[in-house]
C-alpha cells in the first residue's frame, strides 16, 4: 500500500463541488452507497423512501469524513473530517488522502485530484499544499524560524566539499588546522610528520582552500611575512619579483626571479572555516534528508525559535523532528539543552507543531546511559530522543532506518484511520441486543 497526503484550503462549497467531481469519474463513497441500499431495502417493506427525508439529506451534504473508491484505477480517496470551528465558519481546510497499490498508481492519483480541484472546481494551485494535517503544522512552525548567516552560508556548500569531511583522516587534518593561529601555512605543512596527509589540490578545488603565493629567497630560505605578503596567484608573484625592489628581512638580498622561489600557501576559505568548525555535519544530515526523500521546504538549518539556536529541524511523515549535530563527544549537557529547546517549540502557543522526535547526532559513539528515557508505546504525547553516534557512513544508515521506520509507521497509522472508517459505516457491537429474548 502507498500512501499520498494533501490539505485543501476552501469551504464548505468546494468540498461538496470537489466530491461531485470525483463521483463523475467514477468514485463512489461507501457510506452514501450502503445507505442507498439499505433505504431501497427498507422502501421495499416499509413503502417509505428515507433516502429522500430531509435530514438525511442534510446530514449527507454535510463536511464529513468520507470514503471513496474507483477499483478500475486501482484508486481509494479519504477526505479528512474537518473541525467543528471550521464547520462553524466559511473557512474550511480538508485532507486529501490518496491510497494505491504502488508509488506510480498513488502518484497519478493525486495529480489526478489536484487537477480537479484547479481546473474543474477553481481551487488556486497556492492553497493545495503536500502532506496531512500535521504535516502542513509542521511546515508552518518551521517557516517561522529565523534564518541565520550559518543558514546562507549553508546554501553555498556544494558535495564535493562534503566528500573532504566525509574521510576521518583528512576531517581529522583540517580540524587540526583550524586550532593553528596562522593565518595560512605553506604546502610543507601537509604530510605523516606534521598537520597529517592531505590532498590540498582537491581542497582548492573544492573551495575548501584558497591557495597563495609568496617568494622564498635562494641564499638564506626565509620568506617575507607570510602573514602579511601573500598573492592570490603565482603569475602576480612572479610580476611583483620584475618590477619591485623586494630585500631578503634576513640575508638583504635583493628579491628577483633569479634568487627567489615561488611557494605555495593555503588557508581557509571563509566556507570552508565554518566547515572545519563542525558546519560541514549540520550540512551533510541536510544532504542525507534531502536525498532520503523530505522537501526541501520542509527543512531549516541552523534557525532561530526564540533565542534558541537548532542546528536542524524537518518535518516527515506527519513528525516534527529536532536534530542536534556535533562533530565531537556528546555529554549529558548537550542532551539536556536540546531537551529544553525542542520543550519551547511544543510549547509556544503561536504554533500547533509539537516536537515528536529528537536526534542527537554526533561523529562520535553516544552512551544511552546521557540520553532521556526511551519513549514507551503509552507514552503519548511525549518526545522521543534517538542516539545517532559514528562516522558518517553509520550516521547515514541509522538516519535512513529512523526515517524507514517514521514512513512505516505513517502507514500503519493511516491503514487504521482506513480501517476506522469502514467499521464505522455499522452499529456498535452493544447496539445488538445480546439475547434473542431482548429483541421483543
Amino acid at each position: 500500500m502507498k500512501v499520498s497526503p494533501f490539505v485543501v484550503e476552501g469551504n464548505k462549497q468546494i468540498l461538496s463541488a470537489f466530491c461531485k467531481h470525483l463521483e463523475s469519474i467514477g468514485f463512489v463513497d461507501i457510506h452514501r452507497s450502503l445507505l442507498k441500499e439499505n433505504c431501497g431495502r427498507l422502501k421495499e417493506i416499509l413503502k417509505i423512501d428515507f433516502f429522500k427525508q430531509m435530514h438525511i439529506k442534510k446530514t449527507m451534504e454535510l463536511p464529513r469524513r468520507s470514503l471513496l473508491i474507483n477499483p478500475q484505477i486501482k484508486g481509494v480517496v479519504m477526505l479528512g473530517k474537518p473541525t467543528r470551528e471550521e464547520l462553524a465558519t466559511k473557512a474550511l481546510n480538508f485532507e486529501v488522502v490518496c491510497f494505491s497499490d504502488t508509488s506510480r498508481n498513488v502518484e497519478c492519483l493525486s495529480k489526478t485530484l489536484k487537477d480537479i480541484l484547479i481546473h474543474k472546481v477553481g481551487v488556486d494551485n497556492k492553497k493545495i499544499h503536500d502532506g496531512d494535517f500535521d504535516d502542513n503544522c509542521n511546515k508552518i512552525m518551521i517557516e517561522s524560524l529565523s534564518e541565520t548567516q550559518r543558514s546562507e552560508l549553508l546554501l553555498s556548500v556544494k558535495p564535493d566539499m562534503l566528500k573532504a569531511f566525509v574521510e576521518a583522516e583528512e576531517r581529522a587534518v583540517l580540524r587540526r588546522l583550524v586550532s593553528i593561529p596562522l593565518k595560512a601555512v605553506s604546502g610543507e605543512m601537509f604530510g605523516k610528520e606534521r598537520l597529517g596527509e592531505i590532498n590540498t589540490n582537491q581542497m582548492v578545488s573544492a573551495e575548501i582552500f584558497e591557495e597563495l603565493f609568496s617568494p622564498i629567497c635562494k641564499k638564506c630560505g626565509n620568506t617575507l611575512s607570510p602573514s602579511s605578503f601573500l598573492l592570490d596567484s603565482q603569475k602576480n608573484a612572479e610580476s611583483i619579483m620584475e618590477k619591485s625592489t623586494l630585500v631578503c628581512p634576513t640575508c638583504g638580498v635583493k628579491f628577483s626571479k633569479e634568487n627567489t622561489v615561488i611557494i605555495r600557501f593555503f588557508r581557509f576559505s571563509k566556507l570552508g572555516l565554518e566547515l572545519a568548525k563542525g558546519l560541514w555535519l549540520d550540512a551533510y544530515v541536510k544532504s542525507l534528508l534531502e536525498n532520503i526523500g523530505v522537501s526541501k521546504e520542509s527543512i531549516k538549518v541552523c534557525a532561530l525559535h526564540g533565542k534558541d539556536e537548532l542546528d536542524i529541524v524537518f518535518s516527515y511523515c506527519g513528525h516534527l523532528f529536532v536534530c542536534e549535530c556535533k562533530d565531537r563527544t556528546v555529554g549529558q549537557t548537550d542532551v539536556y539543552v536540546i531537551a529544553m529547546k525542542s520543550s519551547r517549540i511544543s510549547a509556544d502557543e503561536k504554533t500547533e507543531a509539537t516536537v515528536d522526535k529528537v536526534l542527537m547526532i554526533s561523529t562520535e559513539p553516544i552512551s544511552r546511559d546521557i540520553m532521556v528515557r526511551e519513549k514507551k508505546e503509552d507514552d503519548y504525547g511525549e518526545i522521543e530522543y534517538i542516539p545517532i553516534g559514528g562516522d558518517p557512513r553509520t550516521i547515514k544508515d541509522n538516519l535512513n532506518k529512523v526515517l524507514s521506520d517514521s514512513r512505516k509507521a505513517y502507514k500503519k497509522n493511516r491503514l487504521q484511520d482506513l480501517s476506522d472508517l469502514l467499521v464505522s459505516c455499522l452499529p456498535l457491537e452493544e447496539e445488538y441486543p445480546s439475547r434473542p429474548e431482548d429483541y421483543y
